[in-house]
């Protein structure tokens, strides 16, 4: 059933960027910016970029979404002991059927937010669910 995606869904997800995520990910993508490494005047790590995205990629789990283009613009630094929450709205799914099989195409909007309610990052998404859940499925996730 393709009725547990519908345009207008809204997602929300949350979690804290500790230190430690910090550290392994400057490990894991080889980016030790001074900013990453060394904590600033009040104690702080700033949190890669990417690191903080994947708050919202989260979703991609979740629905069995396939990102075909990102487009992100990064408003503000998000630090250590931060919570952010990713708030992101389906804007267009579409039903598509051909020699392929069936898909969804999905565009989204994708705002992610500070533990103040300060917006850090912004941007959009396309892609394509290619099995996507049933409504059980769904309903578990939002358990």
């Amino acid at each position: 059933m393709q009725d547990a995606i519908f345009a207008g869904r809204k997602l929300t997800y949350s979690r804290v960027i500790t230190r430690d995520d910090i550290v392994q990910f400057a490990q894991l993508s080889g980016d030790f910016g001074e900013h990453h490494v060394v904590p600033d005047a009040s104690g702080r790590l700033v949190a890669h970029g990417l690191l903080v995205l994947t708050v919202p990629t989260r979703m991609g789990t979740d629905l069995h979404y396939l990102a075909h283009t990102m487009q992100w613009m990064f408003v503000r630094p998000v630090y250590d002991g931060d919570t952010v929450t990713a708030d992101i709205v389906l804007s267009s799914v579409q039903l598509i059927e051909d020699t392929k099989g069936k898909r969804l195409d999905i565009a989204m909007i994708v705002k992610v937010s500070n533990q103040d309610g300060r917006l850090v990052v912004r941007g959009e998404s396309t892609g394509v669910v290619v099995h996507p859940p049933t409504v059980a499925q769904y309903r578990a996730m939002e358990g």
